[in-house]
């Protein structure tokens, strides 16, 4: 076949395709939850998820440590470090490029965003009351913990107490420091060691741990 007749066939097709399909973008980053958070499976899986960020690479293995240590004398920095580190030790960072601190600004936000959505849904879910606290408590927990660790680290910041439903409410305006800590801290972890028990689950937090 002709290679001219081959390229006509070609934007013929793309022609088509063009004038079949909108180009209208949809926000396809929201989680529904019609057919999730139905059971205590679900809970515990959802529980499991918002536990999982913690320990990621760019958390407490990496980018924790070098954001709080690499402004101090602890740390001394190898010849091929990357210039997020290079910039902590001379105390010269931007919060929105540096990748060390960015990273620890994203999980925290990732974190207790997995707890409002538990918070929002396990208390609709059948299941065994006791084992529903448990879950509903670490879940305060783990949102306590996340903006304890983004106040001290950033001072004022956004503070978002529901989950994100869509679009329109992505951004969020900076909360005073006395705000996230009335709002949402200390709220949380007194919640938290209401509804939590004192039995040891291996890598999950318990009464002991709200109450510290």
């Amino acid at each position: 076949m002709r290679k001219d007749i081959i390229l006509a066939l070609l934007l013929s097709a793309c022609a088509f395709l063009a004038s079949s399909c909108s180009l209208d973008e949809k926000a396809n980053g929201f989680m529904s939850t019609e057919n999730f958070y139905q059971t205590e499976n679900d809970a515990l899986s959802g529980l499991m998820y918002a536990y999982a960020a913690i320990p990621s690479y760019k958390n407490f293995s990496a980018s924790y440590l070098y954001t709080l240590c690499c402004p101090t004398e602890e740390f001394t920095l190898k010849s091929d470090a990357g210039s997020g580190q290079h910039d902590l030790d001379q105390l010269r960072q931007d919060g929105m490029t540096n990748k060390e601190t960015k990273d620890v600004f994203l999980i925290a936000y990732l974190v207790a965003g997995r707890a409002n959505v538990l918070i929002e849904n396990i208390p609709n879910i059948v299941m065994e009351e006791k084992l529903k606290n448990q879950m509903l408590g670490e879940a305060y927990f783990l949102r306590a913990y996340s903006y304890f660790n983004l106040v001290r680290l950033f001072g004022s910041v956004p503070l978002r107490l529901e989950s994100l439903k869509d679009s329109e409410n992505i951004g969020a305006p900076l909360a005073s420091i006395d705000d996230i800590y009335m709002k949402c801290i200390i709220p949380d972890l007194k919640k938290a060691e209401e509804l939590m028990d004192l039995e040891k689950r291996r890598g999950r937090v318990n009464k002991v741990g709200a109450q510290g």
